[in-house]
């Protein structure tokens, strides 16, 4: 598998996301990420850029989002809207120009899961990974049916397995 992470990240939506970190259960590590507020009240942005190899690596691109919570019952919303963009190209990354892979749910589950890292993978098909280009990526946590009621911490790298 070989996996490329962000060389930009950006809590896009004031009040709402901000760079964040969270301990662990045992209070002796820190997991450091993009942070999202507990009970989110509104749709929020975590806005990233990430760098295509010259090379495609052999398999299937897929989005790999990974959040951390220490809530023990609850639901994340998702939707992951990109476009590759080359050089040069126009970088207007209106919300219109980006193409969504639909809204995806990772969950919580009641009196297990607490201080657990869940992981959540996409296949990247609403546009073409291209070889050497940007990835422009905006990951819309959707309030809508959003249960989680502790803060979280995200991060994402695009994977190809």
């Amino acid at each position: 598998m070989s996996r490329i992470y962000p060389i930009s990240q950006f809590p896009a939506t004031e009040g709402k996301v901000y760079p964040d970190g969270l301990r662990t259960n045992t209070n002796d590590f820190w997991v450091e990420g993009l942070g999202v507020m507990a009970s989110l009240d509104g749709d929020a942005e975590l806005h990233y850029i990430f760098r295509a190899p010259a090379s495609l690596p052999d398999g299937t691109a897929k989005l790999e989002v990974v959040g951390f919570s220490y809530d023990a019952d609850g639901d994340a919303k998702i939707n992951p809207k990109w476009k590759s963009f080359a050089f040069e190209e126009d970088f207007d990354l209106a919300a219109a120009s980006l193409n969504a892979e639909g809204t995806q749910t990772l969950s919580w589950a009641t009196g297990e899961d607490a201080h657990e890292m869940k992981q959540l993978k996409v296949t990247l098909d609403a546009d073409t990974v291209v070889a050497g280009e940007f990835v422009a990526l905006r990951l819309v946590m959707e309030s809508a049916s959003w249960t989680l009621d502790t803060r979280s911490v995200w991060f994402a790298s695009i994977i190809w397995e």
